[in-house]
């Protein structure tokens, strides 16, 4: 928990439909299961302690009674994790559909359906806020469980389709600073619900900026009319982290909270009652990561790949086409080095050209050889210039950078910033002078992960007039490369990109070795 890891479960219990002895057993050895797994939050289906099958049997006393009396056992058998799960309560003549949070000994509070179908009309009246059930325990629909122990984790509870009610309850609870939402329901299968729900629940802890949590009724609950498949499900920020019968994975809620920061639309709401549960603690225990970690984040793994790289080039191609028209730009003038970067921005530059339906000639490329510059990658950019159609120019800057380091008195053999920073900066001024001569604008090559990193050099490769990559990370910048080698359509263009791929990252500064690179990106970072 100490890095906001919180090991989370929702589970799809064995059920008897009407014995609530058999299920509050079946609720009690969930919870024995994960208070030994180091569970911080359970979450149980809608209606578990009877079965959401019952009928008439809800009005029942003795089925009341035997709920009322379950419900107090469970609660004294909690242990540290926060567990939440579903029962029929009678209050004040009426019976409801709520959902029991317990903690360490206690009930903490009991939230009712509010939005409820025409036949659980029948049986149950719906909650509100601030409903008086009677009981010792805290009763609405506008409870938030605050953790003692993690400070920001704050659970909020909606009930079966409360979630997709018109005036969301999720939405609400957001806003009163609830990260993980938990949703126990009872929603009998149909074709392709369970694929609409899954992508409803997906879009919402999306839209929420939260973690999403639902455990859904299954086995020996399908004894009448309606089916029940079962299902546990755990989504962190619309990515789906887990679903099984018993889900069990660690959402990351400070994720949840930068997100919510960045995004600057959550407010928090002051008519949402605070509970707290557990314990503090000076010490948080470091959580055990069953979850996968992408090592690629920013490529995107829950959307067709394909789909995503033509989506990103499409948006630098309308910003590059827009700066064009805007100043009657007459062509683009590119530094082009074989390496990642500037194999992006002329893919991306050949296609603003063949949008604004202007000649790819318009296109300048220009390779600036050096002392780091390796023979494979000045071929790599030659051949690729040529074959995108682009006008291809070679201006080497060795000679230029020598009479610079005579000029300020600089040792050639001291290969420091002053060694590889005058060879960025004059392929700057190589560049812009070139655009200058022809009406021309630079186009930047320089990638987001770069520019975090500060990676670029000062009144160097860190300026242009158009930055087409300055949004994109390098690992994206790979995704976009490998997507365009595999659908150009040109088995020439293919058989460099793929060499592009694979040569190591290097900004090629430093002199070579017996005709190798001496200077790897990814050593250096």
């Amino acid at each position: 928990m100490r890095h906001g890891f919180v090991k989370t479960a929702a589970a799809s219990i064995e059920l008897r439909v009407a014995d609530v002895e058999y299920n509050a057993g079946q609720i009690l050895a969930a919870m024995e299961r994960a208070e030994s797994g180091g569970v911080r939050v359970l979450c149980l289906p809608e209606l578990c302690l009877t079965g959401a099958s019952c009928g008439d049997l809800f009005l029942s006393d003795t089925l009341l009674g035997a709920c009322d009396a379950a419900l107090e056992r469970i609660a004294r058998a909690s242990g540290r994790c926060l567990t939440v799960f579903g029962l029929p309560l009678a209050a004040g003549g009426a019976v409801y559909n709520c959902a029991a949070a317990v903690s360490e000994g206690k009930l903490l509070g009991l939230v009712p359906k509010q939005f409820l179908s025409a036949s659980e009309r029948r049986w149950f009246a719906p909650g509100t806020d601030g409903t008086d059930c009677g009981g010792n325990a805290p009763f609405g629909s506008d409870i938030i469980f605050s953790s003692r122990e993690l400070k920001g984790l704050n659970v909020a509870v909606a009930v079966g389709e409360d979630v997709l009610s018109p005036l969301s309850q999720c939405a609400r609870f957001a806003l009163g600073g609830a990260v993980m939402l938990l949703n126990p329901h009872a929603s009998p299968a149909v074709p392709f619900g369970e694929k609409k729900r899954l992508e409803a629940m997906c879009a919402e802890s999306e839209r929420l900026k939260c973690v999403y949590v639902c455990a859904g009724t299954g086995k020996g609950e399908s004894a009448t009319d309606l089916v029940y498949r079962g299902d546990g499900c755990i989504i962190e920020l619309g990515r789906v982290l887990e679903r099984d019968a018993w889900a069990e994975s660690e959402p990351d809620i400070r994720i949840a909270e930068h997100m919510r920061r960045l995004s600057g639309c959550f407010a928090v709401s002051e008519d949402l009652r605070v509970i707290s549960w557990g314990s503090p603690s000076d010490s948080l225990p470091e959580t055990e990561l069953s979850r996968k970690i992408p090592a690629s984040p920013y490529v995107p793994e829950n959307r067709p790949l394909d789909e995503y790289c033509e989506d990103v080039l499409d948006i630098q191609c309308r910003g590059l086409a827009g700066r064009m028209e805007h100043i009657h730009a007459k062509g683009l003038v590119l530094g082009i080095s074989g390496g990642l970067d500037s194999t992006l921005a002329m893919i991306v530059c050949a296609r603003t050209l063949d949008r604004l339906n202007m000649p790819r000639s318009a296109l300048t490329a220009v390779t600036m050889p050096c002392f780091g510059t390796t023979g494979r990658t000045k071929s790599n950019a030659e051949k690729l210039s040529l074959l995108m159609g682009a006008s291809f120019r070679t201006v080497p800057i060795a000679d230029s950078v020598m009479s610079h380091f005579r000029d300020i008195g600089h040792d050639f053999n001291v290969h420091n910033s002053v060694f590889e920073n005058a060879q960025a900066r004059e392929r700057t001024q190589v560049l812009m002078d070139i655009a200058n001569a022809d009406g021309s604008i630079v186009v930047g090559t320089g990638d987001l992960s770069e520019l975090a990193l500060g990676w670029a050099t000062y009144n160097g490769d860190h300026m242009s007039m158009f930055g087409v990559n300055a949004g994109i990370p390098k690992t994206v910048v790979q995704a976009l490369v490998r997507h365009y080698s595999t659908t150009c359509g040109d088995e020439r263009i293919s058989e460099i990109l793929d060499s592009i791929l694979a040569t190591p990252i290097s900004p090629e500064l430093l002199p070579l070795k017996d005709g190798e690179m001496t200077q790897i990106t990814e050593d250096l970072v």
